[in-house]
């Protein structure tokens, strides 16, 4: 059964769009905002810092 023609179109124009996106976070060496770091055996805390309504990405490293 095919897809209806606007949702076909609809994956394009996103497909387009993030396209664009990529590019231009490419071209502008834009980096993401991190507010913390935390390891793998310190998930916990990451949660926590998570609760505190933070700005910016909480990251927790699998590997050293």
């Amino acid at each position: 059964m095919p897809l209806p023609t606007t949702l076909h179109r609809w994956q394009l124009d996103h497909t387009r769009a993030l396209g664009d996106l990529v590019r231009a976070v490419d071209a502008t060496g834009l980096q993401p905002a991190v507010a913390a770091t935390y390891g793998w055996d310190e998930v916990p805390q990451a949660f926590d810092h998570l609760a505190r309504d933070t700005f910016g990405k909480v990251v927790v490293r699998v590997q050293d």
